[in-house]
């Protein structure tokens, strides 16, 4: 079906076939289809008979004289189809325009022209089309005018397009052309919703939902080239639109963005221009659009208006992003970036928030003006907020990059490296590295000394810390020196070189940030529970519970969260550290946070390994390191592969732990608190492998270091014990029984596992006939802690004990205990040597009645149990009789009760889960 403005283009021609000549005008905006209907028009002119000569008008032929002009006289159709004597007539206007170039566009060479043209319509008509009105030339645009202005009683038709808004010329001819009585002008425009669902359904061979086709309108305006392009890229735009008409995914590169490059091209200068300010503001005013592009607020008013007629924009925005992606990707570099540092001044100006500031700065690259580094700044802080870490990075080292104060620059870094811990804890690192040999070179401030300090701290990286501390020593003294010397200035001493100086190695103790594996001594004022050194009292624990249930994870409470879980853990509250450490590791991973998460890692396999849980523990170091980016320069990353080694030697995965040791570490790991984890998980694999000499030199390094840096704590660093063992394997008892009371007399009572582990290695390290009370007691303090594999150790050491004494029965009961502890840890080195010294004890696990502590609890009277545990326990009726202060009688009739409602035949199946507390019995 015709359209109304190819029947209204048609009706004109007839008329101008009758000598009554007409001049139409198609106007509207770029990718309406005027240069489409242009085209169908002059294909139906020419087939009736009708000579057409088409032209095209282009913005580089707008400052070449009479291109248009030219693009007629020599059009091809001419020299093909024209009769000689208009040929001729042409041939002289030709001339005429060849000599003419000193006085283009006079009255004599316009006449020549027009009478070649009326000569042709003597025998045939006429219709010159021109495609882009807009770019003609002024001298063409005279001749076009000469040519309308006598064309009206002649057979001449001429047909043109026009964008509106889109030319900067003299607006003269154009004013001359609205007082030609035959002037007919059709406006075109973008579709309607109602015809854009038409479009859509003629263009898929489909109907489209109503949805779909509100959505494309929003989305295009009704651009009918716009459309087309969407449809070309088969791109849904399903679902409800946004108030601003935006789509949630913009379709790919390719037709649509081509689209959009010929509608911003054909729509004239002032439309570019205001479309490059709208992309670099998003949204904005024509005088805050004029301002940072540099223009009008008339041109400016004039490329709007021209955006909104091609349906690229609405309500001062583009409709859909890919748009603005389009003009951005576009735009000559140095033009966009000119673009965003006149927005950044001019959003500061107007009091805009930091973040909107900032994105404009860090793509301008900054512009030099004092303010960029402060907007930075607190517009890093304020998308931080938002858990929009990477780009609070990119602000911050921009910051870094623009300012010229050394202190800004020092405090900037400090910031970033707290920063980077969330996701790349070996950026952060290195950044404190960078800080490091700020603090050598001494560009660092005496008040900036502790942060620096502090950063090194959270690392534990105590080597460097050592430097920190003896360049602060060494400023002090110099400020002091320098101070004495003018004693006029002493009054005004700034507080911070007047202060008492900090002992860092005092505080190295307090796990400042994530040194989640350090022992707790020093809190800091208003951070975290109070941990003193040794003793945990109930008001430590209650605070660090307390903490727990109030913090929200985040740079500043991942310190006291650290310090809280440690405190459960070394109150025995190992359960419940592990329930709050799943929640925060959790969290950090919702929240993307791989550092934060790898940190509280670190404590997860702890607490595994207090659990008896390597298996645990292997997997859970091994998800943490998967998620960290250079796992094997970073210190942190150090720290959770010693944990990882400790795990696999204890499941016996000699191989697995050898080649993570043999993989050489990051320099400055053993320089560290995760160096000394790394050495004891190094020592501990020789000492598994029979290599007690190796294993011993790293657990003494490990000692030394500790010693060294003040963080000599067995609650989380062990050495003597495990010195002890190696001692015990090389046969020198007495060293071994001398480092074990130094570690029990270093324990608090609180530290019950730690001295259950102590009491084993003692009662090894001690005479056979005193070694049985060490030994039980050990057993007593482990099964309250809940480290199965230590106690299954135990055991395996009270068993041969008992065998030594002749206590068959007690021994067998033990290992049973150990064998079902180690098989449950997966402990294989210990299962294999159990079943390699009790394997014919051993056989008949698989038989045995598996109960639940809480289940033949509650079958058994009070009597009842006290008898079961102690015949569990090894002890004969006799024992048990005169343990009990009961007569042997009836220990035989309890016995009896508690094999029937056990529903077993004898005491060798008397449960081996049981709780082997002797005392509760006594």
């Amino acid at each position: 079906m015709a359209s109304p403005h190819f029947e209204l283009l048609t009706h004109a021609l007839t008329e101008s076939l009758a000598s009554r000549g007409r001049f139409v005008i198609v106007e509207g905006p770029a990718g309406c289809g005027k240069t489409e209907l242009l085209y169908r028009f002059s294909r139906h002119a020419s087939s009736v008979g009708v000579c057409t000569l088409w032209t095209q008008a282009r913005p580089s032929g707008a400052s070449t004289a009479l291109s248009l002009i030219r693009q007629i006289l020599n059009n091809p159709s001419l020299s093909e189809g024209a009769a000689a004597d208009f040929r001729s007539a042409l041939d002289q206007a030709r001339a005429l325009l060849r000599s003419a170039e000193g006085r283009l566009g006079g009255t004599a060479e316009m006449q020549q022209v027009w009478t070649a043209l009326r000569g042709l319509t003597a025998t045939k008509p006429l219709l010159i089309c021109v495609d882009g009105l807009q770019h003609v030339d002024a001298t063409s645009m005279r001749y076009l005018l000469y040519i309308a202005g006598r064309s009206r009683g002649s057979r001449l038709m001429l047909a043109a397009t026009e964008t509106p808004y889109s030319h900067r010329q003299d607006h003269t001819h154009r004013t001359e052309f609205l007082r030609l009585s035959h002037l007919q002008r059709l406006h075109m425009a973008c579709l309607e919703s109602d015809a854009v669902a038409d479009f859509v359904a003629e263009y898929t061979n489909s109907e489209p939902d109503e949805t779909a086709a509100q959505r494309y309108y929003a989305l295009t305006g009704g651009n009918p080239l716009l459309l087309r392009a969407l449809l070309d890229e088969n791109t849904v735009v399903s679902g409800s639109s946004s108030s601003q008409g935006r789509s949630q995914h913009p379709p790919r590169s390719g037709a649509f963005q081509e689209a959009v490059l010929t509608c911003l091209a054909n729509s004239g200068p002032d439309a570019s221009v205001a479309a490059d300010g709208l992309a670099v503001l998003d949204v904005g005013s024509a005088a805050e659009l004029s301002q940072i592009c540099g223009v009008s607020r008339t041109e400016m008013g004039r490329g709007i208006r021209a955006l909104e007629a091609v349906g690229i924009i609405r309500g001062g925005r583009f409709r859909h992003p890919a748009v603005r992606e389009t003009v951005l990707e576009w735009m000559d570099p140095e033009r966009r970036r000119q673009l965003h540092g006149s927005a950044a001044a001019l959003l500061r100006a107007d009091g805009a928030a930091a973040t909107e500031i900032a994105s404009h700065v860090l793509v301008a690259g900054g512009t030099g003006k004092p303010w960029e580094v402060t907007v930075l700044q607190e517009a890093a802080e304020a998308v931080l907020v938002e858990g929009r870490q990477h780009q609070a990075l990119q602000y911050l080292e921009m910051a870094h990059r623009m300012s010229i104060d050394e202190r800004e620059r020092t405090s900037i870094r400090i910031r970033t490296a707290i920063l980077m811990r969330r996701t790349n804890p070996l950026a952060s690192e290195r950044v404190a590295e960078e800080l490091l040999g700020d603090l050598r070179s001494g560009r660092v401030a005496l008040d900036q000394c502790q942060a620096v300090a502090d950063l090194l701290r959270g690392q534990c990286r105590f080597a460097e810390l050592d430097e920190v501390n003896r360049v602060e020593s060494e400023l002090r003294s110099s400020c002091a020196s320098e101070f004495a010397a003018a004693p006029a200035l002493t009054s005004d001493a700034p507080a911070a070189l007047t202060r008492r100086p900090v002992d860092v190695r005092l505080r190295r103790g307090w796990p400042h940030a994530d040194t989640a594996l350090l022992p707790e001594r020093h809190s800091r004022k208003g951070v975290g529970p109070r941990l003193p050194t040794g003793e945990l009292d109930a008001h430590d624990v209650a605070a660090a519970e307390a903490t727990l249930r109030r913090v929200v994870l985040n740079d500043s409470t991942l310190e006291p969260i650290i310090v809280a879980l440690r405190c459960l853990l070394d109150d025995g509250k190992v359960r419940k550290a592990r329930h709050w450490c799943d929640l925060f590791m959790r969290e950090s991973i919702q929240r993307r946070a791989n550092g934060w998460y790898a940190w509280l890692s670190l404590l997860r396999a702890d607490i595994a390994l207090h659990l008896g849980m390597p298996s645990e523990a292997e997997a859970i170091t091994q998800d943490a390191l998967s998620r960290l980016s250079g796992r094997r320069e970073s210190v942190l990353a150090g720290g959770l592969i010693g944990l990882q080694v400790m795990a696999q030697t204890a499941l016996g995965h000699y191989e697995k732990s050898a080649r993570e040791l043999n993989r050489p570490p990051a320099d400055s790991l053993l320089g560290s608190g995760f160096g000394l984890l790394y050495l004891r998980a190094r020592g501990l694999h020789s000492l598994a492998t029979r290599r007690p000499h190796v294993a011993l030199d790293d657990f003494l390094t490990v000692g030394s270091m500790a010693l060294r840096w003040a963080v000599d704590e067995p609650a989380w660093l062990p050495w003597r014990g495990d010195a002890a063992e190696a001692w015990l394997m090389l046969g020198y008892r007495e060293k071994a029984k001398r480092l074990v009371v130094e570690q029990l007399v270093m324990t608090s009572a609180q530290r019950t596992r730690v001295r259950g582990v102590s009491l084993r290695l003692l009662g090894a390290a001690t005479e056979p006939h005193k070694r049985l009370e060490l030994l039980t007691s050990a057993v007593q303090k482990l099964q309250v802690t809940g480290d199965r594999l230590e106690l299954a150790r135990a055991l395996r050491d009270l068993a041969e004990t008992h065998r030594s004494l002749g206590e068959t029965n007690r021994a067998n009961v033990a290992t049973r205990r150990a064998w079902k502890l180690a098989k449950e840890c997966e402990a294989e080195p210990l299962c294999a040597w159990l079943l390699k010294e009790h394997d014919e004890s051993l056989g008949q696990q698989e038989n045995e009645v598996q109960g639940d502590a809480g289940a033949w609890t509650n079958k058994l009277s009070e009597a009842e149990r006290k008898v079961a545990v102690l015949a569990a326990s090894g002890y004969s009726n006799r024992d048990i009789s005169m343990r009990l202060h009961v007569t042997v009688s009836t220990v035989e009739q309890h016995l009896t009760r508690v094999y029937r409602k056990l529903d077993i035949a004898g005491r060798q199946q008397l449960p081996v889960d049981m709780p082997f507390d002797l005392g509760g019995v006594a």
